[in-house]
C-alpha cells in the first residue's frame, strides 16, 4: 500500500464513504456519475483501491475496509485542522476549506496534530465542525468535504 495517496485517490475513497452511508454500498455507476468520469475509469480506480485493501465488494457495490475508513477519518481530521490554520492566517473560511482539501493529503497526521496543538487545540473549525472528528465523522463535516469534490 502506498504511503501517500493522490488527491484523486482520496476523492474516490470519500465518495465511496459517502455513498455507502447513503445507499449501503457505492456502485460503479454512482461513483462515476458523482465524480464526472466514465464508468471504466471509475471501475479501474475502485479496483486499484481494492488491491490496496481500502475497499471491498459487497452486494454488487463497494464499501470501505477498516483501513479505508481510517484514511477517510484521518483526512477529515487533517482537513479541519488545516482549514482552521489557513482561516486564522486570514483566508476566507470557504477558501481555506478548498485549499485544505488540496493539501491535506500531503501533510502527515503527526504534523497536522502539531499545527493543531500550536493553535491552542481549537475544538471547532471555521465551519463549526469538530476538529477531532469521530468515526464516522459527523454528517456536517462529511457533507461539506464531499461537496468540495464535485
Amino acid at each position: 500500500m502506498p504511503s501517500l495517496f493522490s488527491p484523486r485517490d482520496i476523492d474516490y475513497l470519500m465518495v465511496v464513504y459517502h455513498l455507502s452511508h447513503v445507499r449501503g454500498t457505492a456502485r460503479i455507476s454512482d461513483v462515476a456519475r458523482y465524480l464526472g468520469v466514465a464508468k471504466p475509469t471509475a471501475s479501474l480506480m475502485l479496483k486499484k483501491l481494492m488491491r490496496f485493501g481500502l475497499l471491498r465488494r459487497v452486494n454488487g457495490g463497494y464499501t470501505l475496509t477498516k483501513e479505508g475508513l481510517s484514511i477517510c477519518t484521518d483526512m477529515f481530521i487533517k482537513h479541519t485542522i488545516i482549514e482552521t490554520a489557513l482561516s486564522r492566517l486570514g483566508l476566507d473560511p470557504d477558501e481555506a476549506c478548498r485549499l485544505a482539501r488540496e493539501i491535506e493529503v500531503l501533510i502527515p497526521m503527526d504534523k497536522a496534530l502539531k499545527i493543531w496543538e500550536g493553535m491552542g487545540k481549537p475544538e471547532r473549525c471555521p465551519h463549526s465542525d469538530p476538529i477531532k472528528c469521530t468515526t464516522p465523522p459527523p454528517a456536517s463535516c462529511r457533507v461539506r468535504v464531499i461537496a468540495r469534490i464535485r
